[in-house]
């Protein structure tokens, strides 16, 4: 494959670590390359993990051209939402990047610029707080590479890695967000321990271990089913998959979503108000 320059919506998202890279390239040397690389205005926009591991492979993947009128970071910001699992620093430093663009890296808009997120909608888009996004704001800013690097790859929480990076020199800073927390003390001693004796004649009783954690039943996994979390991964199914679509072709998609609902699911059609 022609090597593309990259996109920078892209690089919003942190490769992949050695060891899921190493499970991906196993799994396409297993199986193929299963999802194609997406191209935008002759631009690598998704696939550089799956591009890299059949590089390596000698495999040459399935190349999508998304259409022009195509959004690049929403399309960025929707495949992979869904698809890595990722901490809350990393879905900051995510939120962070989509809210310091760049005036005139959204060559999707004609008015440059005009449509980048607010921090507020930006913390909302990848569900994390404002402040987390402050926060991670302030490591791109302040932070030494090391430290930013950690923190994308989800080794440092993002609130650790901001403290770090405000009060010590960047050589300092990743080794003092690593630190573990100082154990909480216990309870205060007593001001005269040496009058608490334990006689030979006191009884210790044994401590009851806790009992096996009882697996939960069909029922009670059904009642713990997260109706929101669950209309959350369905939009963004559906959203990265019409992306796929040219629009003119996306009103045949809402056809036969709905034959799916009607015919399979006997769900009758909603209509509107």
């Amino acid at each position: 494959m022609q090597k593309l320059p990259i996109h920078p919506a892209a690089e919003l998202f942190p490769m992949m670590t050695d060891d899921e890279f190493t499970g991906l390239k196993k799994d396409i040397d297993l199986h193929g390359c299963k999802e194609p690389v997406y191209i935008w205005q002759d631009q690598l926009l998704d696939g550089r993990n799956r591009l890299k591991a059949c590089d390596q492979l000698g495999i040459q993947p399935e190349q999508y051209i998304l259409d022009d009128d195509t959004d690049p970071w929403e399309f960025v910001i929707s495949s992979n939402l869904h698809r890595r699992h990722l901490t809350t620093g990393q879905r900051a430093m995510v939120a962070a990047k989509i809210a310091q663009r760049k005036r005139g890296e959204n060559q999707h808009s004609q008015e440059d610029g005009q449509n980048r997120p607010t921090t507020k909608q930006a913390a909302k888009t990848l569900n994390v707080s404002p402040t987390s996004v402050k926060e991670a704001k302030k490591v791109m800013a302040e932070g030494s590479e090391e430290l930013v690097e950690a923190v994308e790859r989800g080794e440092v929480p993002v609130s650790k890695a901001a403290k770090a990076a405000k009060s010590e020199p960047k050589e300092q800073q990743l080794k003092k967000a690593k630190e573990k927390n100082p154990a909480k003390k216990s309870e205060k001693k007593s001001a005269h321990p040496e009058s608490i004796q334990i006689s030979e004649s006191t009884e210790v009783q044994p401590v009851e271990p806790d009992p096996p954690a009882k697996e939960p039943t069909v029922a009670e996994q059904r009642a713990k089913f997260d109706l929101d979390q669950a209309v959350d991964r369905l939009y963004d199914f559906l959203r990265t998959e019409l992306f796929r679509w040219p629009k003119k072709d996306r009103p045949t998609a809402a056809e036969h979503i709905q034959i799916i609902l009607t015919e399979e699911f006997q769900i009758p059609a909603v209509k509107a108000d």
